[in-house]
């Protein structure tokens, strides 16, 4: 159920739209399961339909909880810096003699051209509160506009550009780098790494199609403390919010609240 009215919410562009979903849901008593794709309700195969080796490895995939990295890097074109980042969910520690650090991205993809030249990149371990980041880095580069504009960020000795306050920074450079089917995977030797931050942070990790923590969801959190900007929020993510304080609350509480 909560998978079908995702869809209608997508399907259907407009917060009132998605809040009419929402209503729809609380007034018709609607049967409520968990968003996370994990829930005992659907974990049997026979409630998927698995066509193909691809759905079925889509599937199980989606149980592999991931660290959230945003990869960045800048090039010099005259007078002035490309900075351009990346949202990577595939992050993962090769080797370590020599420390070499691995990601993978979607092909094709500028991001993988300008690492060709660069050669050169810094990737950000992201926070638990650094949704905002991970949203706003996944979506496609515009020509003529700064993708850091409006994000807190320093440069290093290359110019790169180093995000505050995340887990971990890594500083890299190129290793060797793959293609493999609809991705490229980039091996990074890091030169140099250090825990970003003042106060000791959980990671954030995306797992079953959302944004998780260690321990706790981050989806109402994030949106509460306002350190995701609601134009940040899909129709999906709306649909989720909507669950949680139903979970937690009790349906006839949570209409308030949702509204």
């Amino acid at each position: 159920m909560y998978v079908l009215l995702s869809q209608m919410a997508r399907r259907n562009c407009g917060t009132r739209k998605c809040a009419k979903i929402i209503n729809t849901m609380l007034n018709k008593n609607i049967h409520f399961i968990s968003p996370n794709c994990c829930s005992n309700k659907i974990d049997s195969e026979s409630a998927i339909k698995v066509d193909d080796v691809q759905d079925r490895f889509t599937y199980v995939m989606r149980k592999v909880p991931q660290p959230v990295v945003v990869v960045t890097t800048a090039l010099c074109e005259g007078n002035t810096v490309l900075k351009r980042g990346v949202t990577c969910s595939s992050f993962t520690s090769t080797s370590l003699k020599p420390p070499v650090i691995s990601f993978a991205m979607n092909l094709p993809s500028r991001m993988h051209t300008m690492l060709l030249e660069t050669r050169r990149f810094v990737v950000h371990v992201l926070a638990e509160n650094q949704v905002g980041y991970a949203l706003h880095f996944s979506k496609p580069a515009v020509d003529g506009q700064d993708q850091f504009e409006a994000i807190e960020h320093d440069l290093n000795s290359d110019g790169i550009p180093i995000l505050r306050d995340t887990c971990a920074v890594l500083q890299c450079q190129k290793y060797t780098v793959s293609e493999i089917g609809d991705h490229s995977v980039w091996y990074g030797e890091v030169l140099h790494s250090y825990r970003n931050g003042m106060l000791p942070q959980n990671p954030l990790l995306h797992y079953c199609r959302g944004f998780h923590s260690i321990g706790d969801e981050t989806f109402v959190r994030a949106f509460e403390n306002q350190t995701l900007s609601f134009k940040d929020w899909t129709h999906e993510a709306h649909l989720r919010m909507a669950w949680y304080y139903v979970r937690d609350l009790g349906k006839a509480d949570a209409i308030p609240v949702i509204k």
